[in-house]
């Protein structure tokens, strides 16, 4: 859905990035949040965390909170763990199944050993 006053052209520039925010054209290469503005030439978003007063332990231009890869941040303001990103793993562990199950029997039992030996890391990561 078009914004008033904006203007979009079907060229080949592809206006989404960063966590899938569309590309804010009337500045260079920034992304609104609607709670914050975040600018990827900075690496950072250009204003502080409208919750940082609750959060002391976390500086006040973090990113759902220091842990990109758990959590998402979706408006700018609170980062939360990502359903989409929960709920994908098993579906992705099913997928794998499927293609091992083509591989010749010693390939898939060191498979099976390095999954197991990374699934630990992946279990204490995600429980802290």
């Amino acid at each position: 859905m078009d914004m008033p006053g904006r203007q979009y052209s079907a060229g080949n520039a592809y206006r989404y990035g960063f966590n899938g925010k569309e590309k804010d054209t009337e500045e260079p290469v920034q992304y609104d949040y609607g709670f914050r503005i975040y600018d990827p030439r900075l690496v950072r978003f250009k204003s502080v965390d409208p919750l940082t007063s609750n959060y002391p332990e976390l500086t006040p231009y973090q990113y759902a909170s220091n842990n990109p890869i758990k959590f998402i941040d979706i408006d700018g303001l609170e980062g939360g763990e990502d359903p989409y990103y929960l709920n994908s793993i098993p579906r992705i562990a099913k997928m794998y199944a499927a293609n091992l199950s083509k591989l010749p029997e010693e390939r898939q039992k060191q498979i099976a050993k390095n999954i197991k030996y990374a699934a630990g890391f992946v279990v204490q990561f995600l429980t802290g």
